[in-house]
């Protein structure tokens, strides 16, 4: 809000300048006139305006009401005097920013339920309230209250900051996080590796924009694998989602054994990878466990994803409860120990560039979705490949070799023959070495004695 303030006109030296230097004038002296000020001693001519000071930004975004427009009032239920408990559960529902999960211990779930409804119904949701609700009654709640979103378009704190917050240490939920790196610093990128109930990553940008921020590259997945080694880092990511992503290359499938519990990975406008080239990339793909859907394959499985009726329209953590039939088979046995579906939050920081092209446009050869083949059918039919081309591998090579390599010397020195090499107690012996009779060639008479012949 602006004001001009106004000061009564005492002169303008510019209109008289004889009075301003006459011997009677005060130097230096101000004046203003219609918003104008001018100032003899420095020579400035200058306008003042009061301005209120901008409000002071809220920093406690967990405490943010999802829909502060619709919050509504407590309203009775139409039959006399409000109960002790329905005038308890809506005290609760709007003094949670105050509780933790210990002061709701020892509540029967299906209060937590009733708890929640009242939440809802006053549109007094907060990210605060919906991970103290799923962390004390986790199995209590209904499907539509497992996910809950956040769309943090501008940061008001530090990222590390949202991250300490998405962190659920004892992995109550699990996080979804879409984030641009083009918009983030090169750390904060690393940082991600804090987030221990981190279950979906996407990592999306522009693809039709040059970036000159952050960008995904084999430095930043090496540093994650330095980072998750002994420790709880991506133990529960399941799926990977990758847009825009220049420097994406076959070098990305080496780095993925530090997500054990990987299931899925999709890669989209990635210029090194996409269903156009599947020659220069399949190969290495195929030999660490992964493989490639076809372009319409490809862009189905995600489609349904993306566009949910249920949910917000491009969210991707529904892409983590079509996840269990692969992770239950998946071989290793450094995933994680947590298989039920538990909560999630979908947190969108920034500007990451939505998957709705896939809504929009015919499915084309911009999208590879990657399966995780290393299942335990996948490991047993490995052994038993093993086992079977094994030996018969072992005998070709061995007998392409020649035979004095193939045949051990004796134990004394001495040159082994055949006899030696007959099966001890057999009688019979190898026959004897063919002799062949030398011929002697005839000899071709040369000229002169042809000549000699005729004479």
């Amino acid at each position: 809000m602006f004001s001009t303030r106004y000061h009564a006109i005492d002169h303008c030296p510019w209109l008289d300048p004889q009075k301003h230097d006459g011997p009677n004038s005060r130097a230096p002296r101000i004046y203003q006139a219609e918003g104008v000020t001018y100032d003899t001693g420095s020579g400035q001519v200058y306008t003042e305006k009061t301005v209120r000071a901008p409000k002071k930004r809220r920093t406690n975004w967990i405490n943010e009401y999802k829909t502060p427009g619709l919050v509504k009032r407590r309203h009775t239920n139409g039959h006399g005097a409000a109960s002790l408990f329905d005038m308890a559960k809506a005290k609760v529902a709007r003094e949670m920013q105050y509780l933790t999960v210990s002061h709701l211990k020892g509540i029967p779930p299906f209060i937590g339920k009733k708890l929640w409804d009242e939440v809802e119904n006053s549109r007094l949701e907060t990210f605060h309230t919906w991970r103290t609700l799923v962390s004390a009654f986790p199995d209590s709640l209904s499907s539509p209250f497992r996910r809950y979103f956040l769309d943090i378009k501008e940061s008001v704190v530090p990222l590390i900051d949202y991250f300490a917050a998405l962190d659920s240490e004892a992995v109550k939920w699990l996080s979804c996080l879409r984030i641009a790196p083009s918009n983030i610093d090169r750390s904060d990128l690393v940082r991600i590796s804090q987030l221990r109930n981190l279950a979906v990553l996407d990592l999306s940008d522009h693809p039709s924009i040059e970036h000159s921020g952050t960008q995904v590259d084999e430095r930043i997945f090496k540093t994650w694998a330095e980072m998750a080694k002994g420790g709880q880092a991506f133990k529960h990511v399941r799926v990977i989602l990758m847009r825009g992503q220049a420097d994406v290359s076959t070098w990305l499938f080496k780095y993925l054994d530090i997500f054990p519990s990987l299931c899925f990975l999709v890669l989209s406008d990635c210029r090194l990878i996409h269903q156009k080239n599947r020659a220069d990339w399949t190969d290495q793909a195929s030999a660490h466990g992964w493989e490639a859907r076809h372009s319409k394959k490809s862009a189905k499985s995600l489609r349904g994803l993306i566009d949910d009726k249920n949910f917000y329209l491009g969210a991707v953590s529904g892409c983590y409860y079509h996840t269990k039939e692969v992770f239950d088979q998946l071989a290793t046995k450094k995933k994680s120990r947590i298989s039920k579906r538990l909560p999630v939050v979908e947190v969108w920081i920034g500007k990451p560039k939505p998957w709705l092209h896939l809504i929009e446009e015919f499915p084309g050869t911009r999208t590879v979705w990657f399966d995780n083949v290393k299942t335990t059918e996948y490991a047993r039919k490995a052994e038993a490949r093993r086992r079977t081309e094994g030996p018969v591998l072992a005998r070709a090579a061995r007998c392409a070799l020649p035979e004095r390599i193939r045949t051990p010397p004796a134990e004394d020195g001495t040159k082994r023959t055949r006899d030696m090499l007959s099966s001890p107690g057999s009688d019979t012996k190898s026959p004897p070495h063919k002799r062949t009779t030398m011929m002697l060639r005839s000899r071709t008479k040369n000229l002169g004695e042809v000549i000699a012949d005729f004479g």
